[in-house]
């Protein structure tokens, strides 16, 4: 059986026709022509696996480590960096025509792609002292994980997480470990439960081009606020920065990076970030600054950031689903001013997406 990629679903895989539904097959590239075999039949579609490249991809990569069609994180290892953009981008534009009835063009859309396709994590997550195979609860244990300089081993049990940064660390989320790490000109305390961006790189890009969109000396609103790395970096730009963190370990990071950097203009602020602006009467800032995890806003926090109306929002995001679906309760006070997908997960599916919004 064969046909021909038309399209990618949102988790990276090429969708071809067969008997009239789609068909998702994983490390497959938009125009090639493939044999495949059906996996399973849905009652809309099919899932199928890829024999043999009937008309190859130019943009293949063919240099692929071994089990990569089971380990989490290498959904595009198959796609060199043109593959990869084409993707990214392509998915973006229809995620948000279909959740937000947008039309992003390509011209509009930026896009920054560090120098590493590998090697970029500092950060791994291990179960049982190897990685789960993915829909699994199977544990693989390899010598080399390449998205990483971390050795994907431990003899700790249980969800183990390691992170090398400036020394290394391992074990449990609720332990009490931390290491350190330097941004530019500013430093940083990371405990193992913290959030932290996992690729220095293109953090640093990203962080930079959000000081960028700030306009001077205004007063800024960071909510998810985590440590305090956005913060910090925007602090020497704005009048003042109130930030709003809820994780315990994020919060205790983040004072503590406060006094290692002797920022003055930083108020921290330890609440839910709804409950925060549910207490906010008058809009005391110019700007929001937001960076939600993968669940994004919600409902209840963009009708506060409506009421309350900054000028402008800068909008981070891992999920562009999420993001999609808050810019979406947002466009009738809001326009899209500027858009950047910044490759922060290369070789995976993930994208990192950054938004500046103008109040109309």
């Amino acid at each position: 059986m064969t046909t021909r990629i038309i399209y990618y679903n949102q988790r990276g895989e090429g969708v071809g026709i067969y008997q009239n539904k789609p068909i998702y097959i994983p490390f497959s590239i938009l125009n090639e022509e493939i044999e495949f075999e059906i996996v399973e039949e849905k009652e809309k579609y099919y899932i199928g696996k890829l024999k043999k490249l009937i008309s190859p991809s130019i943009n293949r990569n063919y240099n692929l480590p071994k089990n990569y069609e089971f380990i989490g994180g290498y959904e595009l290892i198959h796609m060199n960096k043109e593959a990869e953009k084409e993707y990214k981008i392509y998915n973006l534009i229809n995620t948000f025509k279909k959740i937000a009835n947008i039309d992003l063009k390509i011209e509009d859309i930026n896009y920054f792609q560090g120098e590493k396709e590998l090697r970029y994590r500092n950060k791994i997550t291990l179960f049982d002292g190897g990685l789960k195979k993915k829909k699994s609860n199977e544990i693989y244990y390899l010598d080399d994980f390449l998205l990483t300089n971390i050795k994907p081993q431990s003899t700790k049990k249980g969800k183990i997480i390691i992170r090398d940064l400036e020394t290394r660390i391992e074990g449990h989320k609720k332990e009490n470990l931390y290491t350190f790490d330097s941004l530019e000109d500013l430093r940083f305390k990371v405990s193992i439960g913290s959030f932290y961006q996992v690729n220095k790189e293109v953090c640093l890009y990203v962080y930079n081009k959000i000081k960028e969109l700030i306009p001077k000396n205004k007063d800024i609103l960071d909510l998810y606020s985590g440590i305090g790395t956005i913060a910090a970096f925007i602090s020497n730009k704005s009048q003042s920065v109130t930030a709003v963190e809820i994780n315990d370990s994020s919060f205790k990071d983040f004072i503590y990076n406060i006094e290692l950097n002797n920022l003055k203009n930083i108020t921290p602020v330890k609440q839910d970030v709804y409950k925060f602006l549910k207490n906010t009467q008058n809009n005391f800032f110019d700007v929001f600054v937001v960076d939600p995890d993968r669940t994004g806003l919600k409902k209840e926090v963009v009708k506060e950031i409506s009421r309350l109306l900054p000028e402008k929002i800068i909008y981070l995001s891992c999920n562009i689903a999420t993001q999609a679906n808050d810019i979406n309760l947002l466009k009738e006070n809001y326009n899209i001013e500027y858009i950047e997908i910044v490759n922060m997960f290369p070789k995976t599916f993930h994208i990192e997406n950054l938004i500046l919004l103008n109040k109309k």
